[in-house]
């Protein structure tokens, strides 16, 4: 009939979550929209993240703003737990193995998945062997 220009051979949602819409909001901001870089594909992205590249942020970063930082940690999107998570993990006090080493309440700082590394928040996260599997399974 030529009411709707929509191509049904590719997926479409009325209502799309708030992360797509946020995602759509950033590209449109930076300019992004239809500059067909090749940095965007998803190829490209999954493999970025599963090579866990550190990133360094330079000085006078606005991520080393406290308020910057507080901010996206009491962000709309996380749901309770994940701020939690992020207020402990900025505070220091997300129980790791070293931070219940220092308080004697377990005999080593070692992650207890048979890694030889100390269970600090970043090995938590993206260098154990488990968080490794998890973040395949997720990305």
């Amino acid at each position: 009939m030529g009411l709707c220009g929509l191509d049904h051979n590719v997926p479409y949602s009325w209502d799309p979550p708030y992360v797509y819409r946020a995602l759509r909001n950033f590209a449109f901001r930076m300019g992004l929209v239809g500059a067909g870089l090749p940095s965007w594909t998803y190829k490209n992205i999954m493999s970025f993240l599963r090579s866990g590249e550190t990133m360094t942020l330079p000085r006078g970063s606005p991520a080393l703003n406290p308020e910057i930082v507080w901010k996206n940690a009491n962000h709309k999107t996380l749901n309770n737990k994940q701020k939690d998570i992020t207020w402990m993990s900025v505070h220091g006090c997300l129980p790791t193995r070293p931070f219940l080493f220092r308080r004697h309440l377990t005999l080593t700082e070692n992650c207890p998945h048979g890694c030889t590394d100390s269970e600090h928040v970043h090995h938590l996260f993206w260098e154990c062997s488990v968080a490794r599997r998890v973040w395949g399974l997720v990305v």
